[in-house]
């Protein structure tokens, strides 16, 4: 296993703080329900600078069944786009999810069988708990799935459909670099939302 420098969040960002302190300030303000698009895109947009200087084309990710429902039920609600899954190009880097077809339960129970013990999960955090951020949309997710087993399979593969005939519009964000995906529900900023929300806290060295 190889730790990613946590000098290189700042690098990348440019930030004047510790990932940890804005995540704390960003939960006090009334932004507190993008803390985790903030924690996510960060560590997925730092996984990127450090494969391309470690000369790496492809990242696998462990997003199941729930996570990658989450994101779709969350975009159904709010008119943002995603790309496609199960495999797809973010710039240079090719991103795989290789359990995307499996649920939450199913790893947790397999983790179970073959370890003889329970899971251990991070405690929710309180900018989790927000029901106008992602984790409500997980929650109705597991919901979903329960009553309705197959439906993540069944809306994934819509979505991949739907998503293969559209002709997105990506930029790189001129302060982390990402790939931002053009959204039809608002002009696409030269920075993604993640850098906006940093710089409008003070927390981008300029």
């Amino acid at each position: 296993h190889t730790l990613v420098p946590e000098g290189l969040v700042a690098d990348v960002f440019r930030t004047t703080a510790s990932l940890d302190r804005i995540l704390s300030e960003l939960t006090s303000t009334e932004d507190a329900e993008y803390a985790v698009v903030v924690e996510s895109h960060v560590i997925r947009r730092t996984y990127e600078a450090y494969a391309a200087r470690n000369g790496f084309d492809a990242i696998s990710y462990g997003l199941h069944t729930t996570d990658v429902l989450a994101g779709l039920l969350h975009s159904y609600a709010t008119g943002n786009q995603l790309d496609e899954y199960v495999k797809k190009e973010v710039g240079p880097i090719t991103y795989i999810y290789p359990v995307t077809f499996l649920l939450k339960k199913e790893i947790h129970h397999y983790y179970r069988s073959v370890t003889g013990e329970e899971p251990r999960y991070t405690p929710a955090t309180i900018w989790k708990k927000n029901p106008a951020d992602r984790s409500f949309y997980a929650y109705v997710a597991n919901v979903l799935q329960t009553y309705w087993p197959g439906v993540g399979r069944w809306l994934i593969q819509a979505h991949n459909e739907r998503a293969s005939r559209r002709d997105f519009e990506r930029t790189p964000c001129r302060n982390c670099g990402g790939i931002v995906l053009g959204q039809s529900l608002g002009r696409t900023s030269d920075r993604c939302l993640v850098c906006r929300l940093l710089d409008e806290y003070g927390f981008v060295d300029r």
